[in-house]
């Protein structure tokens, strides 16, 4: 093979002109010559050649992706409670626009912003969804380039949804770009023509690709499969299984659209569990995704995750933070990740001031319409705690019972018989799901707003914002049942963690699944107890959800676990609405008792701790009181003992395992004689 030699331009110059000397030319000429032309001819010479020749170096763009999830409607900063105890305000809107627009100001060109879902639900503000759609304007206000559909959005149903849209759309205000990829809305039913009218209408599509720095973006949107398991107010729309779709997406996005750099919007999120963390196995079963922004579990990511080839990053919930990821792209490839950062938006931000105002402006419409009803302001302060209840994250970092879940089911038992009056039938059992919990209170007054905030999720039968209570009755046998839950689910699906009042169990956690209970009796209001009958009825009360998710436990459960509700006669109760507790028996019809409500009115009724003081939590709420709890023991005894009909049922099977691998043993033996 042979070589082609460059040859050295700083040595053809002098052998040319040396070449000529010989000719004729003078030698003192050329001295002269070489002396005036080289220092000019040396340089034209190398940038002749350095534009002729293809550069080593490939062309190098940086693409910064600024990105949030899980806002929840917190348009206000609310307090955070550091490590040492001090308390600040993080967070709001309008710290989110001034940091959004301190980042798009240094790089404009090659900026992207965009959110993973769950924009709305949490906060008093998520009452003007359906009229104002407060989130989505105020986003688009912000300039986010997409974001995508999360499971609370779907809290007010298909109906709901389409509502939000039509009034973003009808405000004539920029509003958030939405992405969703797998959403599947059938035709033939009014919801679902409906919302499809409505995302047509607003612009809501699989992806969408937009253009920064020379560099095509596809964009697109996930719903994950926990995500989609807790929107049970959409039938009959569904979600399609995520990766199936987003392969699909991906190669749409590489081969149609021809787009750069692929972003993923993902309300599926990460878990510790690598069985449960839904965007790692996206990353690992979908290449050509560059990077997954992840929403749902409100996961706070220091450090992106590197799974495959995609980066996958988290910022946290409730307007704590802005993400900022700065990916390195070279000849519209991406290499790397130049930098990252969470930052966090506390008393260093400003704030702005016209987001500020139109805040505002949103606050006094609450006022006016959704809180006037009950007679509340947003402002207004009802009571006092003169210690902190534990926070919705120590809640999950440490299942068991809580001050927190105590006071909450004691105020659902309270507004019962406040509603039902002397003739009220008691209450046995009370029943919160961690999940539905989404807020705390921390020492000090304590707000309208914020007692919102602790019950802040859904909407009722009647359209209206906030769960209603319900009251059923169920059999002992399945209230027994749902205690086996807690002990079952707690430790691996926390927003499963049941808080109780009204009964008082142990349980021991070596024991079988759905036969741990040990110990159980139901607890009066004046201390006395009382056995639980498993042929009995007690009356229990739940919000609407928790209603409905209990109608749904013996599909989940394969058959093994139910809760039926029913009347007080024990015959079996159809349609849920059936049960509700009516707030106003003069009125007409069912008035539904919102369950925020009932909060706000229990801590409103507590006797002040000063004369003249706000009414202040009693100090029976500061902790834990042994409603519940584990009682650990390895005592074979301890583990076989009083089984209920699971642990017969699992006891039987595995007798009948035994007897069979004997008589295999025995068989075997008798071949081998």
């Amino acid at each position: 093979m042979s070589v082609r030699v460059q040859p050295d331009n700083n040595r053809l110059l002098p052998s040319v002109l040396h070449r000529r000397c010989h000719a004729g030319i003078p030698s003192v000429m050329v001295r002269r010559a070489l002396a005036i032309l080289v220092p000019i001819l040396i340089p034209i010479f190398s940038t002749v050649v350095s534009v002729a020749a293809p550069s080593a170096t490939p062309h190098r763009t940086t693409l910064k992706l600024l990105f949030t999830h899980d806002l929840h409607s917190s348009l206000l900063p609310h307090a955070r409670r550091s490590g040492d105890g001090t308390v600040r305000l993080r967070g709001g809107y309008a710290k989110l626009s001034a940091a959004i627009r301190h980042e798009r100001f240094q790089h404009p060109e090659n900026t992207v912003l965009v959110d993973a879902g769950d924009y709305s639900m949490g906060t008093l503000f998520h009452t003007l969804i359906t009229k104002e759609a407060v989130e989505l304007r105020l986003m688009g206000a912000m300039g986010y380039d997409a974001g995508t559909f999360g499971n609370h959005d779907f809290d007010f149903g298909l109906d709901g949804v389409a509502q939000s849209l039509d009034a973003a759309r009808n405000s004539g205000e920029p509003t958030l770009p939405l992405v969703i990829a797998n959403l599947n809305l059938p035709a033939g039913f009014p919801n679902t023509d409906r919302l499809r009218v409505a995302c047509d209408a607003y612009g809501v599509h699989p992806y969408r690709v937009i253009e920064r720095a020379g560099l095509r973006i596809g964009l697109f949107g996930l719903m994950g499969r926990d995500a989609a398991s807790h929107t049970p107010f959409i039938g009959p729309a569904s979600f399609q299984e995520a990766i199936p779709v987003a392969q699909q997406i991906v190669a749409r996005l590489r081969e149609v659209e021809h787009v750069d750099v692929v972003v993923c919007l993902s309300h599926m999120g990460t878990s510790t569990d690598p069985s449960h963390s839904e965007d790692e196995q996206l990353a690992r079963d979908v290449p050509g995704i560059d990077v997954i922004v992840s929403g749902h579990t409100h996961t706070i990511l220091p450090e992106p995750l590197k799974v495959g080839a995609a980066v996958i990053v988290s910022a946290g919930a409730y307007c704590s933070s802005l993400g900022v990821l700065e990916l390195d792209v070279a000849e519209r490839v991406v290499v790397g990740v130049a930098s990252y950062r969470l930052v966090a938006l506390d008393s260093t931000i400003p704030g702005d001031t016209s987001i500020a105002a139109r805040i505002e402006t949103f606050r006094r419409m609450i006022d006016s319409t959704y809180l006037r009803k009950f007679g509340l302001s947003f402002e207004q302060i009802i009571a006092c705690s003169r210690f902190p209840l534990e926070t919705v994250a120590y809640g999950y970092s440490h299942p068991g019972e809580l001050g927190l879940g105590n006071l909450i089911t004691d105020a659902l038992q309270h507004a019962v018989r406040e509603a039902e009056g002397p003739d009220s039938a008691p209450i046995d059992v009370a029943i919160e799901p961690l999940g539905m919990i989404r807020g705390s209170f921390d020492e000090g007054p304590i707000s309208v707003s914020e007692v919102f905030h602790v019950l802040s999720l859904g909407r009722g039968p009647d359209g209206e914002p906030g769960y209603p209570l319900l009251a059923p009755y169920i059999s002992g046998e399945d209230l027994l049942t749902l205690l086996e839950i807690d002990p079952m689910l707690a430790a691996w699906k926390g927003d499963a963690h049941l808080q109780f009042g009204g009964v008082r169990f142990s349980y021991n956690p070596y024991r079988l699944p759905l036969n741990r209970v040990t110990r159980a009796e139901l607890v009066d209001r004046d201390g006395s107890t009382r056995p639980i009958d498993p042929d009995g009825l007690y009356r229990i009360c739940v919000d609407y959800y928790t209603a409905v998710k209990m109608s749904t436990l013996k599909d989940l459960s394969w058959g093994l676990v139910g809760a039926q509700p029913r009347r007080a006669d024990g015959t079996p109760v159809a349609d849920f609405r059936e049960m509700m507790i009516d707030a106003d028996r003069v009125l007409p019809g069912v008035q539904e008792l919102k369950e925020w409500v009932a909060l706000a009115g229990y801590v409103r009724s507590f006797p002040p701790d000063t004369t003249g003081g706000l009414p202040t939590i009693p100090a029976r709420y500061q902790g834990r009181s042994g409603r519940y709890g584990p009682e650990p023991s390895c005592n074979p005894i301890a583990i076989l003992k009083s089984p209920n009909r699971f642990g017969v049922r699992a006891g039987g099977g595995l007798i009948v395992i035994l007897g069979l691998g004997l008589l295999l043993v025995v068989f075997w033996q008798a071949r081998k004689r």
